[in-house]
């Protein structure tokens, strides 16, 4: 039990390294693959519902084994933990809630950037757009013609 928390323990510190940059050489990540994206907002929502503690001493975000004990912290807290704003996170979550609402295939696209999903995420709000804007002309067109021939 406890090699499987410190193996959880490094791949979720391994997961804020690389999500933070700095992996990388000479710079900022610029777009995230929708993996790593995943992963990071899991991390996220899980220290705001406690299931997840950050370890000031260590730095290191770990598991909490017992729930009783478990302390919220806010979605700013949070992020400020896991290293990125709150309003990345934010609309990260939503372009993963989103996605999942539009049946996204997460799995095959999983190590493809963010931009995929985005792109995806459009097309479909835009097709919902395009849809509702026909309901209303359609519906407009009902009441005209039910009024030409109202005779009450």
């Amino acid at each position: 039990l406890n090699s499987t928390i410190l193996e959880f323990k490094e791949q979720q510190s391994k997961v804020i390294e690389a999500f933070k940059g700095k992996d990388r050489i000479g710079g900022r990540v610029k777009e995230r693959s929708i993996f790593q994206v995943v992963q990071i907002v899991s991390i996220w929502r899980k220290l705001t519902k406690g299931y997840l503690v950050y370890d000031k001493q260590t730095g290191r975000i770990e598991k909490l084994e017992d729930l009783q004990s478990r302390v919220t912290l806010s979605r700013q807290q949070a992020a400020d933990h896991v290293g990125l704003t709150k309003k990345s996170l934010d609309d990260y979550l939503l372009q993963l809630r989103f996605g999942k609402k539009a049946n996204f295939n997460f799995f095959i696209n999983k190590y493809r950037k963010m931009g995929v999903l985005r792109k995806f995420v459009k097309e479909y709000t835009d097709g919902l757009r395009q849809s509702q804007k026909f309901k209303k002309v359609s519906s407009l067109d009902d009441q005209e013609h039910e009024s030409e021939f109202d005779y009450a």
